[in-house]
């Protein structure tokens, strides 16, 4: 006659073993397991050891969990939210495909630069596909004056979809020369979407505008007063997190766009 099975009781001798997963899932098994497995005396330890800051508020209210083992729902409800907090946000329902871009660039009034580009003509600046930044190439003007600190230059970034605009780089006298004369970057901080906290947004993101500068040929070389001129060689427009410095993926960057935008 085989012997016959060990009583379920001797499953509580081994239950202050088990670790939470495996205490949930026998907790499950039958009304006599969730009793004995739904235990504070089993859950209270392992909620001080995960989370013990907050497992200390049960000690003070007794409020915020009704049930019959509230030590047993804290850690699931805590134990739940940390996935929940690592999720991927969700696509952005702006497509790139849906934009257009244009960049315009005066020297004082006049226009020295005029660029469009559709989204899905626009070329990914870089070697690298997923970041939000992009070469628009070159403009119908070719020559530009360029003066010391780009103090004259004003440079406009738009970004439109159909019924709607918005500017996210309007700077005036405040490009920044480099390589010699050979490149200007306007930089523009941007605002939070309406939806977010401004104190909690503030200061995430960064447009990026930049011209890249060549000598230009033959009787354009020379400017008047000695003034050098340049020929606007290509242009890149790119969004950056002020948070890692580093330019955001075209998702992230979709994301923001869409909180301007109806879609």
């Amino acid at each position: 006659m085989p012997p016959s099975p060990p009583p379920w009781e001797v499953v509580v001798l081994l239950s202050h073993r088990l670790d939470p997963k495996t205490l949930a899932l026998a907790s499950c098994v039958s009304r006599s397991w969730s009793a004995v497995m739904s235990s504070d005396d089993l859950w209270r330890p392992i909620c001080h050891s995960h989370f013990p800051s907050l497992s200390s508020l049960l000690l003070h209210s007794s409020a915020s969990f009704t049930s019959r083992s509230p030590y047993r729902s804290l850690f699931c409800f805590l134990r739940s939210a940390s996935p929940r907090r690592r999720r991927d946000p969700p696509l952005p329902r702006l497509a790139l495909s849906q934009l257009t871009f244009s960049v315009d660039v005066f020297h004082g009034e006049t226009p020295v630069l005029s660029v469009v580009k559709r989204g899905c003509a626009l070329k990914h600046a870089g070697s690298e596909n997923l970041i939000f930044r992009f070469d628009m190439g070159k403009g119908a003007r070719e020559v530009l004056e360029v003066e010391p600190e780009a103090a004259k230059l004003r440079a406009v970034w738009g970004v439109v979809v159909e019924g709607a605009a918005a500017v996210l780089v309007d700077c005036r006298g405040k490009g920044r020369v480099m390589g010699a004369g050979s490149e200007v970057w306007f930089s523009e901080e941007l605002p939070p979407p309406a939806c977010c906290s401004g104190a909690a947004a503030k200061g995430q993101l960064v447009a990026e505008l930049g011209m890249r500068l060549g000598p230009c040929e033959g009787a354009r070389a020379g400017g008047e007063e000695g003034k050098a001129r340049r020929r606007v060689m290509g242009v890149k427009v790119g969004l950056m997190s002020m948070a890692s410095w580093r330019y955001v993926r075209v998702d992230d960057g979709l994301r923001y766009l869409q909180h301007f935008f109806p879609c």
